[in-house]
């Protein structure tokens, strides 16, 4: 979603940012490109893009007309398909239900022709006409289904606050890129600039992105968080253990590692776990001394567990959240990142590592930057311009069913909210925004 009047330079630079799959024209989005084709055409980098949607009130021959010269074997970047969306004239046409309806069922894995067939059954005023390149089902990637493991589990969800999430897609898509060539060049991704205490800050840019990384083919995630127990109100607690770095680590990789194996069917508790696990009951004693012989252990047993969690053909992103963030971590963090996580991210396995750094520049957490030995790709949630600040909210409200449901209350709430925006702004905006939501709406 682009605020409008939308140029050629800005669909350009979006296109370039985002790389969809979709490309979606809205409005009169579909003639103004025509009104440039085939000229121009080229000059949009649609090589990412396999499915082109329109939505309007055209006759449904025009807006199927308009798309044409995206789908012709002949076009600079031909879509496998396009689907042009009309509905019958009226006054203000809602098609946000039968949309969802349509992309709903894509998310969910149907093919094309069945998404359409969904979403002009739930509403008679709306047709569609579809042209394919291919298989109906072979459009769009499918993303890969994780079965949860019968009978529930009670490790806690990763991703409870990304339905918050919003306006990061170029940021992500950094990252999942990053991540992909990381296993082969050994780099290590840095998230920062996010809000401290903020929850859709770098922390959920990262959980995102995790999830995004999940659903591809043979891709593996583990989520490591950093920050002290006592401000994790339903996290359970690391077991209690001396003043060891590496002790409390390790029980943190253990307990991950457990949680990941309670939630996805295609992860079995590894042998090396259960080592692990045996090493962590020793008393608590004998973890004070740094170079003792069970603090070694104890290194070079994560590293086993670490590295088999990717066997061949697998890629694991192994994901460090809040790490150095607190002060009792300044002074260690620097070892454990030299004599763990280097291990791990230079070892024979495809194992790639992803950090979050509110402040990179900061001492404390540029001493333990620098101790990895691997380049650095960085990726920065920058602040949002003062006029995105209305299609933001409108994408919150949307996500929180504000939007359509209370159209005059919502709209009420955002002409407050937009009033206190004074030139730039960053997530907490939207996190106050969410919160003033909850407490008028409920």
């Amino acid at each position: 979603m682009l605020p409008a009047p939308v140029d050629d330079d800005k669909l350009i630079a979006a296109l370039h940012k985002t790389k969809p799959h979709v490309l979606h024209l809205a409005g009169d989005a579909a003639r103004s490109l025509e009104q440039r084709v085939p000229q121009d055409l080229g000059r949009l980098n649609l090589s990412s893009v396999r499915l082109i949607v329109s939505t309007g009130q055209e006759p449904p021959a025009a807006a199927h007309r308009r798309l044409a010269p995206y789908v012709e074997p002949d076009a600079p970047y031909p879509a496998l398909a396009a689907v042009s969306v009309t509905a019958e004239p009226g006054p203000a046409p809602d098609l946000c239900v039968p949309l969802t309806r349509f992309y709903g069922a894509l998310i969910a894995g149907d093919s094309l022709d069945a998404a359409v067939s969904a979403m002009t059954r739930s509403d008679a005023g709306v047709s569609a006409v579809v042209t394919v390149n291919c298989r109906p089902e072979s459009v769009l990637p499918t993303a890969r289904k994780r079965a949860t493991r019968g009978g529930g589990s009670d490790a806690p969800d990763l991703y409870t606050c990304l339905d918050r999430v919003t306006d990061r897609v170029p940021q992500r898509l950094s990252a999942l890129e990053h991540l992909e060539g990381g296993a082969e060049v050994k780099e290590v991704v840095v998230l920062s600039g996010g809000v401290a205490d903020t929850p859709i800050g770098t922390t959920c840019l990262l959980l995102s992105t995790l999830r995004v990384w999940e659903g591809r083919r043979d891709r593996r995630a583990l989520y490591l968080n950093f920050r002290p127990r006592a401000r994790d109100a339903g996290l359970p607690s690391a077991p209690p253990r001396s003043d060891s770095a590496v002790a409390e680590t390790v029980s943190l990789l253990v307990e991950s590692v457990r949680a990941q194996v309670e939630r996805y069917d295609d992860w079995d508790a590894p042998r090396e776990l259960g080592e692990l696990e045996r090493l962590l009951a020793r008393k608590s004693g004998e973890y004070r001394t740094r170079t003792n012989k069970v603090r070694n252990e104890l290194v070079s047993a994560a590293i086993d567990l670490i590295v088999s969690l990717a066997p061949s053909g697998t890629h694991l992103a192994l994901a460090l959240d809040h790490f150095g963030e607190d002060e009792k971590q300044w002074g260690t963090a620097p070892s454990l990142v030299r004599d763990l996580f280097n291990v791990v991210l230079n070892s024979a396995s495809a194992v790639s590592v992803v950090v979050t750094a509110r402040d990179p520049e900061r001492r404390e957490t540029a001493n333990w930057l620098n101790a990895f030995v691997a380049g650095r790709r960085t990726v920065r949630l920058e602040p949002w311009e003062e006029d995105r600040g209305a299609p933001l909210l409108r994408e919150l409200g949307t996500r929180m069913g504000y939007d359509w449901h209370n159209p005059d209350e919502w709209r009420q709430l955002m002409t407050e909210q937009l009033q206190t925006i004074k030139g730039d702004f960053g997530p907490e905006f939207l996190n106050d925004v969410y919160s003033a939501a909850v407490s008028r709406f409920g």
